[in-house]
């Protein structure tokens, strides 16, 4: 499901009724109090699993605001658990246990968004993110690439598109994910329409893949050029696969995006040198050495 988060199940998988109970439920009282979203399934039989703690444990944090519910329609003796949940949150019960962990996901992406939101409200003001800051993380950003495609146009067409490692393979399909994602986020962001994720088979060549990259740098430049400090503050609505809506700054989300690159410009940079080619460093270190760092005399 995409949840880059810590997950807590209170019942092992070499669980036995040997188990010291103090300790379990110990265990498992800290846990509830430390979790973001308690995610509770309860397909309640009563004679193999009534789950009368479960109803202890739900009364106490249904209420709280990160609980997420859910029972299979079969359930019996859950009808109160169903009203009160309604009652409390607005939300009906989900009824498969996949709805309920996407949707328990969901929760922990919006309150993880909400610490994010006081976070930056209690660090406001020169720390804060200006568009003249973004606009250098992205020249950053071309700088590097320009350093690995003046290495990439060395490699045959063969070179290009085989396989090697890493979850995209090749240097083009690589490539192609990163162009595709910087220019999904612009276009959420306010940008030129991309329109569907950009296919690899569609880039037979370095050629390609460069006018496109051209392309693409030239519409996240005028976008950035056009930003004003304030709208880097302002909220897009976005959606990450079947999650439900979520809601983030611009300005984060087009950091986001350049990092996102540089996560993945390490992985090409690997697969070049599996080819035996070397793209040297491209750190942010050298990139402000070579665009000026004051002499030390």
């Amino acid at each position: 499901m995409g949840f880059p988060g810590t997950v807590l199940i209170p019942e092992r998988r070499d669980w036995v009724s040997s188990f010291d109970y103090i300790d379990q439920v110990e265990w498992e009282f800290t846990c509830l109090e430390a979790a973001t979203v308690i995610a509770f399934w309860i397909p309640r039989d009563l004679v193999s699993l009534p789950g009368f703690t479960t109803n202890v444990e739900f009364g106490r944090y249904v209420g709280s605001g990160k609980c997420v519910y859910g029972r299979p329609a079969s359930a019996s003796k859950n009808r109160y658990l169903d009203w009160l949940y309604h009652k409390l949150t607005g939300e009906s019960p989900c009824e498969t246990l996949d709805g309920a962990l996407r949707a328990a996901v969901a929760r922990a992406f919006q309150m993880a968004r909400g610490q994010n939101d006081s976070r930056r409200r209690e660090t406001e003001g020169d720390n804060q993110m200006t568009a003249n800051d973004l606009e250098d993380l992205y020249d950053y950003g071309y700088w590097a690439d320009g350093k690995l495609f003046d290495v990439i146009s060395q490699l045959t067409p063969e070179e290009f598109t085989r396989p090697l490692a890493g979850g995209y393979e090749s240097i083009r399909n690589t490539m192609v994910h990163i162009l595709s994602a910087v220019a999904g986020w612009l276009d959420r962001c306010g940008g030129p329409a991309r329109g569907p994720s950009l296919n690899p088979v569609d880039f037979p060549t370095i050629e390609s893949v460069i006018q496109a990259w051209s392309r693409v740098e030239a519409n996240v430049r005028e976008f950035l050029a056009e930003l004003k400090d304030e709208d880097l503050v302002r909220n897009v609505e976005f959606s990450i696969g079947q999650f439900e809506k979520l809601s983030m700054p611009l300005g984060e989300l087009m950091q986001h995006a350049a990092i996102h690159g540089v996560h993945h410009r390490g992985q090409v940079a690997m697969l070049l040198r599996l080819l035996g080619r070397a793209p040297g460093a491209f750190d942010i270190l050298v990139y402000r050495a070579v665009k000026g760092a004051a002499p030390v005399n």
